[in-house]
């Protein structure tokens, strides 16, 4: 991560406490300046790699990557402020003990309409053994459905 923020330059910056500010809306045809694409892509990229270890980034992630076709300003100080958080949370990651109770946990949720440019509803889940992550997802919706009696 220490290596992330250097090549943005910015390892002196100021830390956050949220990888992304609440109720941000991030739209695909934002009318912020443009950015440089590559470094963009570049940026996320590094941060989708992060999210293997990192779980509690993968939402912000996962908005990120969908602005990969044309960055603004926008979407780039977004990406910078997940960068802010990991600097805050350094020490932080998955780990997997080898010792604890094996109690199997699972949580799911859905917001529908959640997305403002697809208008589609997204569905999530985390499933952990013990103390340790095994499995999460979250998936837009293929349909869109206009009202609760026609996704029944």
């Amino acid at each position: 991560m220490l290596d992330i923020l250097k090549d943005c330059g910015i390892e002196g910056c100021r830390p956050s406490g949220f990888p992304m500010e609440q109720n941000l809306s991030l739209k695909q045809h934002d009318t912020s300046e443009e950015v440089d694409g590559s470094q963009y892509r570049r940026l996320v990229g590094h941060l989708l790699y992060l999210t293997v270890t990192r779980p509690d980034i993968a939402c912000s992630v996962n908005q990120l990557s969908q602005f990969f076709g044309n960055p603004r300003r926008n979407h780039m100080d977004a990406a910078l402020r997940v960068l802010r958080y990991l600097k805050t949370t350094l020490g932080q990651g998955m780990s997997f003990p080898s010792t604890g109770n094996l109690t199997l946990k699972a949580y799911c949720d859905a917001s529908w309409l959640s997305c403002p440019n697809t208008k589609r509803s997204c569905t999530g889940y985390y499933i952990s053994l013990g103390d340790a992550s095994i499995s999460w997802r979250t998936k837009k919706q293929s349909l869109v459905s206009r009202s609760s009696a026609e996704s029944e």
